[in-house]
């Protein structure tokens, strides 16, 4: 009889927990969709967060083709140790969305320094990491929508990239924000990046490498020298690899070398997925 009232007991507490964590989950989605007026000490009560604070917003997932068994409970387990070592100013919130994905916010009583910086050396010195997409701080409900919504765009770009390993990208990594921007347009962005590089748009390992080169030599002010401390290699090496990659393109740059370090950089985040495919 007392294993019965005890097992009465664990299923009654599971259904409860079951049932204030969808609730939960419920009033995150509410405060999200911003569709209504927010009763902030209600919202604050029911989702046990202090969203008057400043907040990171987290996307962390485990790609559904590694098959990870208890996905959400590792997820969990990393984000409160996440906190701690990102060093929170209380509990974060964490909300399940499929069994491999979750939602999470890192919450401060003040704007955090180098959150990213934590966030990136914490996930990628643990063996078993999730993925994770980090937005940027701000502030109270505004910012908590905010830093989620940059959070979701930098997940989408990753995803994009269809890399099964596990990764770290941030709304503040340079040109990633920019690149969100495409809202899923593979398709149209493929075309229009094969027109602007032409044959430097081939998926090859060389072409990756000239096209990695001549975005670094652009973003440094068509500096040889300054690309090469970027890159680590001597300034002949990037000077022939620019030239390499110029011929590729078939054309010089001139008036369009806005599209060229744009096609660059959506190539940089997308990688294979707006390349022309590999020679066979």
């Amino acid at each position: 009889m007392s294993q019965e009232v005890v097992e009465a007991y664990q299923d009654e507490r599971e259904r409860w927990l079951e049932t204030r964590n969808s609730v939960r989950a419920l009033q995150v989605r509410e405060v999200l969709a911003g569709l209504k007026p927010v009763d902030i000490d209600s919202a604050v009560t029911e989702i046990r967060y202090p969203l008057r604070w400043h907040h990171v917003a987290l996307i962390v997932w485990y790609p559904a083709a590694t098959g990870h068994a208890d996905a959400l409970g590792c997820i969990q387990r990393f984000v409160q140790e996440l906190g701690a070592a990102a060093e929170v100013g209380a509990t974060p919130l964490v909300i399940a969305t499929d069994r491999s994905t979750a939602w999470a916010w890192l919450p401060y009583r003040r704007t955090p320094g180098g959150v990213v910086t934590a966030v990136r050396r914490f996930a990628l010195q643990r063996p078993d990491s999730p993925s994770v997409a980090i937005g940027s701080p701000a502030v109270f409900v505004k910012g908590f929508r905010r830093s989620h919504a940059q959070a979701e765009a930098a997940r989408s770009v990753a995803l994009a990239g269809a890399d099964v390993n596990p990764t770290v990208v941030a709304d503040s990594d340079p040109g990633l924000a920019a690149a969100a921007l495409l809202g899923g347009n593979v398709d149209g962005a493929r075309e229009w990046v094969a027109e602007v590089l032409g044959d430097l748009a081939a998926n090859t390992d060389n072409d990756a490498r000239l096209r990695d080169t001549l975005r670094v030599f652009l973003g440094c002010e068509s500096s040889y020298k300054l690309a090469a401390g970027e890159l680590t290699l001597h300034s002949n090496t990037v000077k022939y690899r620019v030239g390499r990659a110029m011929i590729r393109r078939g054309r010089p740059i001139t008036n369009d070398r806005f599209d060229v370090e744009l096609a660059l950089l959506l190539c940089h985040w997308y990688g294979d997925a707006l390349l022309s495919p590999k020679p066979s």
